[in-house]
């Protein structure tokens, strides 16, 4: 949706109050959004989204790699000195000490770019700051919004499993015990997964939007059919 909306303009506004076309009005996007199970996907509200998603939609599962799956550059981590730093916290390549991870671990897919994410907020400038404000004049506060629904809604999901006498408790705190059905990835692309489909044409196409999206050597790569390890990547 971000694409087929050219970019950031107001596009959640513009998905909730389809009926406004360029000028969505802000109390109708606002109306249909308290209908939404609300989510934020960052590491600091992770457990309040797995109690959020528990309660409201106790179907949707957790993604976890296993200790034998494949590694994705986003999982390694880079040691400089007695500081471990992940390659694009900075917004650069850094010169250390690439470690791999172990076991059972979290899918993170969005770690990579998100790490790249905050580094550009860090370095915009005001022009462009108040250039993507007037953008999302209505975005802006239906973000808000969507915050004070997503806390609303971890406030009720575990007032509801604490209510609940039959729900299970952690032995050391007493606390209700809120957890996901987990599911298990060899791979984190789900590229992979149109070969069995027949749809080469689509997966030609997506890989050839990742190269130009992106600039990055592993996209460009596979679009390419070059051999590219998994754990390593630079911006071309």
């Amino acid at each position: 949706s971000f694409r087929i909306l050219q970019g950031p303009q107001n596009r959640l506004a513009r998905m909730l109050d389809p009926e406004g076309g360029t000028s969505p009005r802000f109390e109708v996007a606002a109306r249909r959004l308290e209908m939404c199970t609300m989510g934020l996907i960052d590491r600091k509200h992770r457990e309040d989204l797995r109690a959020v998603l528990a309660h409201r939609l106790p179907w949707i599962r957790e993604v976890h790699m296993t200790e034998d799956s494949e590694v994705h550059v986003a999982e390694v981590t880079h040691v400089l000195g007695d500081r471990p730093a992940r390659s694009y916290d900075s917004g650069v390549h850094v010169a250390g000490v690439p470690q791999q991870p172990e076991g059972v671990r979290d899918a993170k897919r969005n770690q990579w770019y998100g790490s790249e994410s905050k580094w550009l907020r860090r370095n915009l400038s005001s022009g462009a700051r108040q250039a993507l404000a007037d953008f999302n004049d209505v975005d802006t506060p239906l973000y808000r919004l969507g915050l004070q629904l997503f806390k609303r809604q971890a406030a009720e999901a575990r007032l509801h499993f604490a209510l609940d006498p039959t729900h299970s408790r952690e032995p050391a705190t007493g606390l209700p015990e809120i957890a996901l059905n987990i599911s298990y990835l060899k791979n984190h692309s789900w590229s992979h997964h149109f070969d069995g489909l027949g749809l080469g044409m689509t997966k030609f196409m997506t890989d050839g939007l990742k190269c130009l999206l992106t600039s990055r050597a592993m996209q460009c790569a596979r679009f390419l059919r070059m051999d590219w390890p998994d754990d390593q990547d630079l911006v071309m």
